[in-house]
């Protein structure tokens, strides 16, 4: 994270604000979890609008949406949630991210009963770890520099709460606007992911695909025919 007073903290600072202006756009004030209920829909729709380029990506369902809602709303703490809306306070992009637990469920064994779950809501509140949920921003909006905003945001709340480490979600290495943002700060990659397609019947796929192609003369000849 960017250390409080430091340059690259100021730097970053400063461009939020600029950005901020020029845009017309401000932060959303949360000071508890009950407020999220306006975002909630806006949240979800943003994402289906700002993922849908991404390689793999379904758009969510509502049943979905619900889901994930009753799921992460309790995780998360206003203090590490940022959400831009514009001058109509229309949600235009959003930064979610939690304390990490995982110190705490180690502790315990994964046990949240009959103790454990002391020290998961503690971890909640007082973790050296930030984890990073999730994030979009408005399609007309994703070379404007609101990413600084919302960097920002969550980075002056970690700083007041002594938070040193941050841990991103999963990335594609060809997404140049997400991995570009982190290019200033000090970062390790240290997993990587990689999916692999084995075609365990080729045999058959190969058979099925060659009478596939020879079907499609025969009905071609069969149309001239009767024509």
């Amino acid at each position: 994270m960017s250390a409080p007073g430091s340059a690259e903290a100021e730097r970053l600072h400063k461009l939020s604000q600029y950005i901020l202006k020029r845009k017309n756009l401000h932060v959303a004030t949360l000071h508890h979890k009950s407020e999220y209920g306006p975002f909630v829909r806006q949240v979800f729709e943003l994402i289906n609008a700002a993922y849908a380029p991404l390689y793999g990506v379904v758009e969510l369902s509502d049943a979905q949406i619900e889901r994930y809602a009753k799921k992460f709303i309790p995780l998360v703490d206003p203090e590490f949630v940022c959400f831009v809306l514009d001058e109509q306070e229309n949600l235009v992009a959003f930064g979610v991210t939690t304390l990490d637990p995982s110190v705490a469920l180690k502790h315990s064994d994964g046990r949240l009963f009959p103790f454990g779950w002391a020290e998961v809501l503690n971890d909640l509140h007082h973790g050296d770890t930030l984890i990073m949920l999730l994030t979009a921003v408005r399609p007309d909006l994703q070379t404007e520099g609101i990413n600084a905003v919302m960097m920002d945001h969550v980075c002056q709340s970690c700083n007041r709460h002594g938070v040193q480490f941050a841990e991103t979600g999963p990335m594609l290495e060809k997404n140049d606007h997400i991995l570009a943002q982190w290019k200033r700060l000090d970062k390790e990659q240290h997993k990587r992911r990689r999916c692999f397609i084995k075609d365990l019947d080729h045999g058959i796929n190969a058979a099925n695909a060659a009478a596939a192609q020879a079907e499609v003369p025969e009905a071609a000849s069969a149309a001239e025919s009767a024509e």
